[in-house]
């Protein structure tokens, strides 16, 4: 376990890399969390092993010179406000799509993480999206969620998981989102304006015409707009 690193200043460093026969598993708390902007420099890129199967909370919070970071498809676990940004600046660090071997996800991981991080589906094992997951993240275009056959454990999507998020660029504008049979809760404000005005069509598998709140909450509850058709998933 690597941890201990939050607020150096690393003066002159810009890249972070292990050894090939690195034995690390996890980036602990707050590990690389505010040590972006130094005197002489900056953290541009830190390359993680592939032993590495958890990233606790913090651990890059906030490192908003950090453009090249290397997940591991193997990490399991990403822990709360991982790369959340608190503070000025746009966070710049690339992520394409989430490690295929992730089950858990902690509160607001991705929140406000920037442009950069580019996200349409969703790993099999996750079981729960918990709260302001990916909110206020641009360029996240999952439009399916969960499944019928058993392919996905998703079951669970929090508050605020997907508000103000999609709202980006990357790729085609979201307009249709499907929401599958193994989703079986749906907290407040789940989906607020995700993709925006482009959002069109929201299907559902476990479909309630009269809007009872079937998820445990109505659909206008879930943040969909009066621009946004809810519809059975056929």
């Amino acid at each position: 376990k690597i941890q201990g690193m939050s607020g150096l200043t690393y003066s002159g460093v810009t890249h972070i890399f292990f050894l090939s026969d690195s034995k690390i598993t996890t980036i602990g708390e707050g590990c690389f969390q505010n040590i972006g902007d130094t005197p002489d420099g900056t953290i541009e890129a830190i390359y993680l092993p592939d032993t590495v199967t958890r990233i606790e909370g913090n651990a890059f919070t906030s490192l908003t010179s950090l453009k090249t970071l290397t997940i591991p498809d193997k990490v399991t676990y990403i822990g709360q406000t991982a790369f959340t940004n608190y503070r000025g600046g746009e966070m710049q660090v690339e992520i394409n799509e989430l490690p295929s071997a992730l089950t858990e996800l902690g509160m607001g991981a991705f929140s406000s993480a920037g442009p950069n991080v580019h996200i349409s589906r969703l790993p099999a094992g996750l079981r729960t999206i918990p709260t302001y997951a990916f909110n206020g993240l641009p360029n996240c275009k999952i439009t399916s969620f969960g499944s019928r056959d058993g392919s996905s454990a998703l079951e669970s999507i929090g508050t605020g998981a997907f508000g103000y998020a999609g709202t980006g660029t990357w790729g085609e504008t979201i307009t249709r989102i499907e929401v599958q049979s193994s989703v079986v809760t749906i907290y407040t404000e789940a989906f607020l304006n995700y993709g925006g005005l482009g959002l069109e069509t929201a299907a559902f598998a476990r479909y309630d015409a009269a809007n009872d709140g079937v998820y445990g909450v109505t659909y206008s509850e879930m943040g969909f707009g009066e621009h946004v058709n809810i519809e059975a998933l056929m």
